[in-house]
């Protein structure tokens, strides 16, 4: 005998303690069949939601989430007054109140329903802020079978079923169009879920929005946990809700991933594995590339842009005399402010050029092994690509004119042999020295030729090849921008980049150096909508397989996730109390309770620093002829005869918060200037009797 095989008829509705509130009509038999979305505005919102299903359950519709701002927020749940979350009643003070419902439930819809007639703000969209708006949201529902008194329909899981909820994203069919801020239109848009693909999630369309056919789960989409609220729905009656909380603060994830068509329904390509594995090979050569514009493409580009800097406010500058004296032509003193400018300007550049050239040698090494040999051994391996000779011959390229260094005063320290004029040079200098990259590691201070820890016994390199100059042409590959009429600093900044294209071509696969843990940064692939929302709950039971697939429920109503400057957000109370007695004889009193480790390097560093005075200060912002640079900190550090030593610098957390406050203050007043911000923010209030000295 064959057993036949029962169809639960089972289905998603609103949660049970909104049915006596939910009408005849069209608009609250929809209300009943979808889940509801609550909103708490308290830290403690689990404690609340428990209580009041516990002692008044069927003045849950006062939590519904309606929309609000801070200037109209929704008003407060009459029954929130009543709550004790941190007193339970006893049992037979619930039994009293049970029993009391019976008189107060039309009480109790009225009141429901003037929250929402009375509700100013009932024309603006649903929009749910962040918990650090102090807004708290959970959907609600309950899963019953449709029997009479819809009882609630048993979750088994030792037979792994369980209860989830999706978030499904509204966008419009027509992928150019905008979304009014204001109003979604659901039948001009189409439903897309959030699905694992890889390592990453994107949005897959589902269908058009509110469709029957939504109604289905896609694979390795994100669902998200729900839990179980038991409460009375009256004297030893007993029912479930099912609840989970909304995760507002997920916003910037959700809106900048990638949004796609459906790949099909649930049909994997042919060539699943090649994809996967060519997939798996573009993010490892993103990574790498990554890697190189952070070790090399981004602190160049950084150089140019500063030696374009330091040459627009010197537009005097030429190449011979800041370093030559005005009459003799000799090396000037270092008193010549004219000479010292781009002297030191040089320098700078000259030591992030050094550390450039060792982390490009090591990516060669590490991921472009072949023109890596092709520098070293001065021969092109056999088996070359044409994109790593394209790369070696962009490198190749980049080089620079002795005669332009004519006037540099080396101090004695270079020739002007030193100075290579080609990159390839530099590069060869440095693989042929393997132990410059640590000698320079070992480097306290930065290279100044003006001092005596320029010399060669503190690690400095024995060449010269800066990647910048604030008066010669920088070192370049001689590379097509995509936007030739683009001016100086960012056409050559733009060849960097058309170098750093040819490095991510040229990557090798077979290396066995692994792909650096560096995420490069991705263009939020969202579309010009605000980012409207809903959510379906959904029913799954696996070991029935196909017999029984996901129960999925209707769609809540369409709301939006708020930013963390949404500038309707309510505002979270934030009370910052500050030392009320400043005085000396106050200030003695506060514990030094904020400790800092403090090196050698560091601790010389700062004594040097204490020298600065006011006037440095303003002399340093001041322009031509009046300006002077900060006074330099010392190149020395704490010792004590031949021992160095480092410092536990204890500090006291009330006159830190103190300059903290007046910095802030000095600082917005400074930027008014640019953004005429100072009237909208502050708002100051007289306290009576509120002294420092009592």
């Amino acid at each position: 005998m064959v057993a036949a095989i029962t169809q639960h008829d089972t289905k998603w509705v609103s949660p049970s303690p909104l049915w006596p509130g939910s009408s005849s009509t069209t608009l609250g038999r929809e209300d009943f069949r979808r889940p509801a979305i609550l909103r708490f505005n308290t830290d403690g919102f689990m404690d609340e939601l428990l209580s009041v299903m516990n002692d008044y359950p069927e003045n849950l519709g006062e939590w519904k989430a309606r929309p609000e701002t801070w200037r109209e927020p929704m008003a407060t749940p009459p029954t929130a007054a009543k709550l004790q979350p941190n007193q339970p009643l006893s049992k037979f003070k619930q039994t009293q109140t049970r029993q009391l419902k019976r008189y107060t439930d039309a009480t109790a819809l009225a009141a429901a329903s003037a929250l929402v007639a009375t509700d100013s703000t009932q024309n603006l969209p649903l929009k749910l802020y962040q918990p650090a708006h102090q807004r708290f949201y959970l959907v609600t529902a309950s899963f019953v079978c449709r029997k009479v008194g819809l009882p609630d329909r048993k979750i088994d899981l030792a037979k792994q079923q369980k209860v989830k909820f999706v978030l499904r994203r509204l966008l419009p069919k027509d992928i150019s169009d905008r979304i009014d801020p204001e109003v979604c239109d659901l039948s001009q848009c189409d439903e897309y879920a959030y699905v694992l693909d890889g390592d990453a999630y994107r949005w897959e369309r589902v269908g058009e929005a509110e469709s029957a056919a939504n109604k289905v789960l896609k694979d390795n989409e994100e669902r998200l946990p729900m839990f179980n609220v038991g409460y009375e729905e009256d004297v030893d009656k007993k029912r479930r809700m099912l609840a989970g909380y909304i995760p507002v603060g997920k916003r910037e994830a959700y809106l900048s991933k990638e949004v796609v068509e459906s790949p099909g329904a649930d049909v994997l390509p042919a060539d699943a594995d090649a994809a996967a594995a060519e997939a798996a090979a573009q993010k490892r050569r993103e990574a790498i590339t990554y890697l190189f514009q952070l070790q090399v493409g981004g602190p160049w580009k950084q150089l140019i842009a500063t030696a374009d800097s330091e040459n627009g406010k010197n537009s005097d500058w030429n190449a011979n005399a800041p370093e030559i004296a005005e009459d003799s032509g000799t090396p000037a003193s270092d008193d010549d402010s004219a000479k010292s400018g781009l002297r030191d300007v040089r320098d700078r550049i000259q030591t992030i050029s050094w550390y450039i050239l060792v982390d490009l040698v090591q990516f060669l090494k590490d991921y472009v092994p072949k023109v890596y040999s092709y520098i070293a051994d001065g021969a092109a391996p056999a088996d070359l690509t044409v994109a790593e000779s394209n790369l070696y011959d962009a490198l190749a390229d980049i080089g620079l004119d002795r005669a332009d260094y004519e006037g540099a005063d080396f101090r004695g320290l270079f020739a002007k042999s030193d100075i290579y004029d080609s990159l390839l040079d530099a590069l060869e200098h440095v693989i042929d020295h393997p132990g410059l990259a640590t000698d320079l590691d070992l480097v306290e201070y930065p290279f100044e030729r003006a001092t005596d820890n320029s010399s060669q016994e503190y690690q400095w390199p024995s060449f010269l090849f800066p990647l910048a100059d604030p008066v010669n042409d920088a070192p370049l590959p001689d590379l097509t921008v995509d936007d030739p009429s683009t001016t100086e600093p960012e056409q050559s900044q733009e060849k960097i980049d058309a170098l750093a294209e040819l490095v991510g071509e040229a990557i090798a696969e077979d290396t066995a150096k692994p792909a650096p843990e560096v995420h490069p940064p991705k263009v939020p692939k969202q579309s010009n909508t605000l980012g409207w929302f809903y959510i379906r709950c959904v029913f799954e039971s696996p070991e029935c397989g196909p017999f029984h697939p996901a129960i999925v429920s209707e769609s809540t109503e369409a709301f939006q996730l708020a930013s963390f400057f949404d500038p309707d957000a309510p505002g979270r109370p934030v009370n910052i109390p500050m030392p009320l007695d400043i005085s000396p004889a106050g200030l003695r009193k506060f514990n030094k309770n904020a400790r800092f480790m403090v090196s050698d390097m560091l601790c010389g560093r700062f004594k040097g620093a204490r020298k600065t005075t006011l006037g440095d200060l303003v002399l340093s912002v001041l322009p031509w002829p009046f300006h002077k640079d900060l006074p330099e900190p010392g190149q020395t550090s704490c010792s004590k005869g031949d021992l160095g030593f480092g410092m536990i610098c204890s500090l006291s957390i009330p006159i830190v918060t103190l300059c903290a406050f007046i910095l802030l203050i000095i600082m917005v007043i400074l930027f008014d200037l640019f953004f005429r911000w100072l009237p909208y923010l502050f708002l100051c209030l007289p306290i009576p009797g509120l002294k420092g000295k009592s």
